[in-house]
């Protein structure tokens, strides 16, 4: 979550030291500079883009680990123990 959307403010955003700029923020703001508007993609943009283009695959690859083998591991032991239903897991019917 934290390579997402950064670290979380407990009261105000004033009390979060710098820190590395989060995936979504810099996807935010070049989507949010573009919305209805015609103007070209400025230097800063570009910079975000490349910066994202790096980020973002290794990030993509852990989610992809974690939807595909990670969390059917689970399931599966989970059903073998026969643990009570949790939401989002689909029941096994016998």
């Amino acid at each position: 979550k934290f390579k997402m959307e950064g670290e979380q403010a407990k009261a105000s955003w004033e009390e979060i030291p710098p820190a590395q700029i989060p995936v979504m923020e810099r996807l935010g703001n070049i989507s949010y500079a573009h919305n209805s508007s015609t103007s070209a993609i400025t230097a800063s943009e570009k910079a975000d883009m490349a910066i994202l283009e790096e980020e973002f695959p290794p990030i993509l690859e852990e989610l992809r680990q974690m939807v595909e083998e990670d969390i059917p591991a689970l399931e599966a032991a989970m059903n073998k123990v026969n643990a009570p239903w949790t939401p989002g897991r689909l029941p096994v019917w016998k």
